[in-house]
Order: structure tokens, then C-alpha cells, then sequence
């Protein structure tokens, strides 16, 4: 079984970093991996949730950070060494197949299982739309959970990571906003009753 998903998980990134390549990917998919594109938009989604919450602001910024920190730290700290499966332009007998796509050319660290990019954005993605109270017929919500994917997306093709790599990643990331979603609102029920 194992064996089968990890030949799937190749065969789709293969789809992914090969035959999708095209002029347009060619140029926004590295780009999609810099956090100096990220950072406005996320400083635009921090104003909307200190609009919204007010005096409780600084609540749910602390739970925010929580959630990031710790997504981050599952797929970094936890998972890369513990599973130490290699990125696929780490992977011996894949790594000659690869497109590297990076503006450095690098493959990055040795280890990609899981990635904290999709962690990261999946976590505050859904974090937002939790606190914002973004209901599923919010287009705010959607453009959240479709830059995360995105983001997600871009990491297989610029080929440092496998689909499998930012699907479990994307998991961590949204486990990690439900647990710190419910406990900032459990706080802030405590706090401002």
C-alpha cells in the first residue's frame, strides 16, 4: 500500500513539475513561493482582523501567531526529521527527472515531508475565515483557501516537494488553526463574557 502511494505521489508530482510546464507557470509559480508577495496581502487580512475584533484584537493576533508557530513547527521540527523523506530534487532516483524552478535554482533543505508552506498558509487561511467568521459563501474565505492552494500547488511545481509532502501539510496546517481557533475563543469567552 505504502509502496503504491509513494508511486502515485511521484507519477502526480511528475504531471505536476513536467507536463504542466508552461510559459505563464513558468514565471508565477516561483514567485508564488516569495514571502515579499505575501506579506501585504497578509497585512491587509491583519488590519481586517483588528477592524473586526477591536479591544479583543490582540487575542486573537496571539492565537494567530500560535497557530502559524505551531503548524510550522509540525512540519519542520516534527515531521522533516523524523520522516526524513527527500525532496524529490533530493530524491536519488528521481532527482536527475526533476525541474528545479526556484528564482535561486536551489533545492532547498535535504528534507520535504511536510510542507510548512502549506502548513502555514492552509493554517491561517482557515484561521481567518474562523475569526473573521467568513462563512462558506464568503469570497474572501474562498480567495484565503485558494491562495493557500496556490501556494500549495507552486511547491510541486517548482519541484521541491511532492503532492503528498502539501496535502499532509495542508492537514497539519488546518488541525493546527482548529485547535487554536477553538482555544482563542474559549479565552476570549473567558476574558470578555
Amino acid at each position: 500500500m505504502i509502496t503504491q502511494l509513494a508511486a502515485l505521489d511521484h507519477e502526480l508530482f511528475f504531471f505536476i513539475n513536467r507536463s504542466l510546464d508552461n510559459v505563464l507557470f513558468n514565471w508565477l509559480m516561483p514567485w508564488m513561493r516569495e514571502p515579499k508577495l505575501w506579506i501585504p496581502l497578509y497585512v491587509f487580512f491583519l488590519y481586517l482582523l483588528i477592524k473586526k475584533k477591536k479591544k479583543k484584537s490582540w487575542l486573537w493576533i496571539i492565537g494567530l501567531a500560535l497557530t502559524i508557530g505551531t503548524s510550522d513547527y509540525l512540519a519542520s521540527g516534527i515531521f522533516k526529521p523524523n520522516f526524513e523523506r527527500p525532496r524529490p530534487c533530493w530524491h536519488t532516483n528521481l532527482n536527475q527527472e526533476v525541474i528545479i524552478r526556484k528564482h535561486d535554482g536551489s533545492c532547498g533543505g535535504k528534507y520535504g515531508f511536510a510542507s510548512s508552506h502549506a502548513s502555514n498558509h492552509f493554517a491561517l487561511a482557515l484561521f481567518l475565515s474562523l475569526a473573521l467568521m467568513w462563512t462558506n459563501k464568503s469570497l474572501w474565505r474562498w480567495l484565503l483557501f485558494l491562495w493557500a492552494g496556490i501556494i500549495a500547488f507552486a511547491q510541486v511545481y517548482v519541484g521541491v516537494h511532492f503532492p503528498g509532502d502539501v496535502l499532509v501539510g495542508a492537514i497539519l496546517g488546518i488541525i493546527a488553526a482548529q485547535v487554536f481557533y477553538r482555544i482563542t475563543f474559549f479565552v476570549e469567552q473567558k476574558i470578555y463574557p
